[in-house]
């Protein structure tokens, strides 16, 4: 409150001092500032200290219109570093700040717009002014929201993530555009904005790529290029493909040839849904007069002909102009059909059959096959729906071929008849029916427990039943505490089989249960062994392999973990005699499938040493060896690394030499950047005698240069904690580190080096000089140096140390695009305080740089 009556107090001052905190002031700020008072200059430009938060974004997007002044100092932040914030986020800013981002939800006033543009289309014709508007109602945005991530099987929002969907200014455009194209002003005036709809649906798919999100499923999201009752309008923007492809045929209804050059134009795009749009075009006569489509369907390995992105428009082209190919052409696509070896006989049927269907005369080993084929497989028939044309078919009650609706079946609500309910099976009749069994558990746990007991007690094992069941009980404290009280003695007794078909659920289960755990220990324990065990042999698929997080024994490690830290730990206490035996074969790299429980334990690794270092020597730490399993020191460090350690001398005393082993492999273990501040930790520690002076700078020059980078972060960040001993911290600490440890090779001074000891040297504060004097020959021109000409413009050592600060200056600024908008601040800082320097070399070539780039 304090802190907010003073930032609203009318003084510029706290607001100045708060921008200036160091570290930045964190963003839970952000909200209660936004309540009380307007942001102002100082405020904003805290604000675009954390443009790496995804929550600042979110901010913008809300209220930047009412902060005229932010987008020009984002901008300016943003050319400071190409280091921060990340390539997402900095994609994402310059998206927003080019007006490509949906500043807010779209405006209900939006409709009142269409309306107007309706009424004026119908007095004015398309105009020029009208043609403006009309863009700007279908102009492509992304809409940004807060990223939802799995969590075990629940789906929660992640503030650190961003999601972005592509939309339309305007919303329910389908509807409106479905009732404007009966007009008939729009039906004269549609033929000539070809090229607007082209540019408009060219914008949306630069946007998607933007996104990560490649169009290669538009078949999934718009079916078919001509109208089908597939096509379903879930997407705003797919609207783009509708008003082009009309537009089109408009144009060709009047201009052939122009419309012809058009589609040869969209053939040549890299963008599968302007393809798809070309082979449409291609279907209408007098496009492709010789075939050409042909030719577009053989490119690449004959990709258009067997793509699923493109089959809907290759059948329709094979039924349309088959008949009329000439011999020739006609003979290359029936090889293409006939010859290839890597798709199904039905494949290549249903491709003879289109063009059978179209009155195509097929060649004689073309009919001969496609006899045989049709004669084989009598079954086969070309649907009357045109389903066959379609990679993907949904079905529902829209569809004329539905044959069976979607149905969910009532569970009983009573326990008897819930129990006969469960042991008559599954009711459905089609894959789309449900029932209402998970919201029983949920609703009615005893009924459901008590039914499923019932069963178990027959030997009645039902595993989809019992997964469903303890995922939602694992999903609520008072359901899982519940479900552990009463079931645990039943999953106990369950048999292997069926227990190892329930390995995800079940650890999700256990996992959830032992971290408050009041009942059953004994069982949780022997439940976690019989699950490992019964996983031993397993071998991880392709998806666990990729997301070893996610996997059972991961979960099952934390439930060992918690039951673990449940006991007091004390130094030297040694494990408990229950776990010992479990623990050590987790750490048996002969078990592929634990690997997920060895990255674990490895991110405990400083209280496994504590306490029980007999244990940790002889089993964990030899995981962190390099050799001969470089893979399982990759997940060793990952998990070690991952957990922020701290430097503790007798752990870093037994693996001392994997340590130093660490620093030629920094690219490929995760938070590698962990490494080079422990690495740092142990340089600076004047109390530390685990390494020898050449033992550091051996490793520190075994670090690639985003290592080297990161410990130059690591010092700036040590210097700025040190406050007011930052000189002593420099004399002391980091000079000598620089001149014994850090490696001399010239090859390692680089651009990117020389931005980070620029802020080192400048975070020096009044050992200024001294730190540039030892730092000078590895400083070179940066390429952005606004970050820090802005950081120089700040600690006012301009004013203090005139020549070192030019000096400094003369060393980063080569001739970079744009001039760093407080170097003409600094210049005349330097002039100020000392006037004989504006005469100096250096200081003149800086000027007639800003000169020639001022703006």
């Amino acid at each position: 409150g304090r802190m907010l009556w003073a930032l609203g107090n009318g003084s510029d001052l706290p607001a100045k001092r708060f921008a200036s905190f160091e570290p930045a002031p964190p963003l839970t700020w952000l909200e209660p500032l936004s309540q009380k008072l307007p942001l102002g200059g100082h405020l904003q430009r805290w604000l675009t200290r954390h443009l790496g938060d995804p929550a600042v974004l979110l901010w913008f997007v809300q209220h930047g219109q009412k902060h005229p002044e932010l987008p020009r100092l984002i901008a300016d932040k943003l050319a400071e570093s190409e280091d921060t914030p990340s390539p997402q986020m900095r994609m994402l800013w310059r998206l927003m700040l080019s007006g490509q981002v949906a500043t807010q939800i779209r405006s209900p006033w939006m409709d009142l717009d269409i309306a107007r543009w309706d009424r004026r289309l119908s007095t004015e014709g398309l105009s020029l002014s009208m043609r403006h508007e009309l863009r700007a109602l279908l102009e492509p945005k992304i809409e940004l929201r807060k990223a939802f991530q799995l969590h075990g099987m629940h789906a929660e929002v992640d503030p650190s993530t961003l999601d972005g969907e592509l939309v339309l200014s305007t919303e329910h455009v389908h509807g409106w555009l479905q009732n404007i194209r009966a007009t008939a002003k729009w039906q004269e005036a549609q033929d000539t904005l070809v090229e607007d709809f082209q540019q408009l649906l060219r914008d949306a798919l630069e946007l998607q790529q933007a996104l990560g999100q490649q169009d290669g499923l538009s078949y999934i999201q718009r079916p078919s290029i001509s109208p089908h009752p597939q096509n379903k309008h879930c997407k705003d923007w797919l609207a783009l493909v509708d008003v082009l492809r009309d537009a089109w045929v408009a144009l060709y209804q009047r201009h052939r040839e122009r419309a012809r050059h058009i589609t040869l134009g969209w053939w040549l795009m890299p963008y599968g849904l302007f393809k798809r749009l070309a082979l449409f075009a291609a279907t209408h006569e007098g496009i492709t007069p010789h075939g050409e489509w042909v030719d577009w369907l053989l490119e690449k390995n004959a990709q258009g002909l067997w793509s699923s992105d493109t089959r809907r428009e290759a059948m329709r082209l094979l039924v349309a102009c088959g008949a009329q190919l000439s011999a020739s052409v006609r003979s290359r696509l029936e090889e293409e059909i006939l010859n290839r070896t890597d798709v199904i006989d039905h494949a290549i049927w249903v491709r003879l059959a289109k063009l059978d269907q179209g009155g195509a005369q097929l060649g004689e080993t073309a009919r001969t096959q496609f006899e045989s084929l049709s004669s084989t497989h009598s079954e086969w028939q070309l649907a009357a729906d045109e389903r066959d044309e379609f990679a993907y078919w949904s079905s529902g009650s829209w569809d004329p071929g539905f044959m069976s609706r979607h149905q969910i079946f009532r569970a009983p609500r009573q326990r008897k008849a819930l129990a006969d309910w469960l042991r008559q099976g599954p009711q459905k009749t089609s894959p789309f029916d449900t029932d209402n069994w998970p919201d029983i558990c949920r609703e009615r746990f005893f009924t459901s427990a008590a039914a499923l007991c019932d069963l178990a007690q027959e030997n009645n094992w039902l595993p989809d039943r019992w997964h469903d069941a303890l995922l939602v009980w694992s999903s609520e404290e008072k359901a899982i505490q519940r479900s552990w009280r009463y079931l645990a003695p039943v999953v106990q007794g369950m048999p292997d089989e069926q227990l190892h078909a329930l390995r995800h659920s079940a650890s999700w289960w256990l996992e959830a249960a032992s971290r408050k755990l009041e009942h059953h220990h004994d069982a949780c324990l022997a439940l976690c062994k019989r699950l490992l065990e019964l996983q031993a042999q397993d071998q991880p698929s392709e998806a666990e392999q990729r997301n070893l997080i996610n996997h059972p024994v991961h979960q099952l490690t934390h439930a060992l973990l918690h039951l673990w830290f449940k006991h007091e730990l004390n130094d030297n206490d040694g494990l408990p005699a229950t776990l010992k035996p479990i623990f050590t074969r987790l750490c048996d790299p002969q078990w592929e499938n634990f690997r997920s429980a060895r990255y674990l334990l490895a991110a405990h690794l400083i209280t496994f040493f504590r306490v029980d270092e007999a244990w940790t020597r002889d089993h964990l730490l030899p995981l962190f060896h390099w050799q001969p399993t470089n893979a399982e020191a990759e997940f060793a460090w990952g998990g070690f690394l991952g957990s922020a350690p701290r430097f503790h001398k007798p752990l870093m005393v037994a693996f001392k030499t994997d340590f130093l082993a660490t620093a030629p492999h920094y690219a490929s273990v995760s938070m590698n950047m962990n490494y080079a501040a422990l690495l740092i930790d142990a340089a600076l520690d004047p109390a530390s005698d685990v390494f020898s002076q050449a033992e550091l700078r051996k490793a520190t020059h075994d670090l690639p240069t985003e290592g080297l980078r990161e410990s130059l972060h690591t010092l700036v960040e040590d210097l700025k904690s040190a406050g007011d001993q930052r000189e002593a911290f420099w004399e002391n600490r980091i000079q000598p580190y620089w001149q014994n440890i850090w490696p001399k090779s010239r090859n390692l001074a680089t651009p990117q080096i020389a931005e980070s000891l620029a802020r080192l040297v400048i975070a020096a504060r009044a050992e200024f000089p001294a730190a540039l004097a030892a730092t000078r020959d590895w400083l070179c021109a940066i390429e952005r140096p606004d970050h820090v000409v802005h950081r120089l413009h700040e600690s006012e050592l301009s004013t203090q140390f005139p020549e070192d600060a030019l000096r400094l200056l003369d060393a980063v600024m080569g001739t970079p695009k744009w001039a760093p908008r407080e170097l003409k601040q600094c210049l005349e800082k330097i002039a100020h305080a000392a006037p004989k320097l504006e005469h100096d070399a250096r200081f003149l070539r800086i000027q007639e740089y800003l000169r020639g780039h001022s703006t």
